[in-house]
């Protein structure tokens, strides 16, 4: 599959505006923002299937029910869909070449 069909898209926004409200539609303001998060979920939920993607929505449906929570981000809900866990990395490693 190499993208998901387009009603599947739609809806998924549309059930994301309604478990988040104003968390969620306020990053989608801007007509050029819809359409960039629109391609960046498009490409990292391509190869997921409906079951797959049902789970994820079943989890932000959960967590959106928190009063500060904040919507998932792409990475994070495709996580969610495979029931993988997902951790942020606080810490960010720099790599420093050694003088020889």
């Amino acid at each position: 599959m190499s993208h998901l069909p387009t009603d599947w898209l739609k809806k998924l926004f549309d059930l994301m505006n309604e478990f988040y409200g104003e968390r969620w539609s306020v990053i989608l303001k801007n007509t050029d923002q819809k359409s960039l998060y629109e391609t960046i979920w498009n490409n990292s939920l391509k190869d997921l299937s409906y079951e797959e993607i049902k789970e994820g929505l079943k989890k932000c449906r959960d967590l959106a029910r928190i009063k500060f929570s904040k919507p998932p981000h792409h990475i994070e809900f495709y996580h969610w869909c495979l029931k993988i866990p997902y951790q942020k990395v606080d810490k960010i490693y720099r790599y420093v070449p050694r003088r020889t």
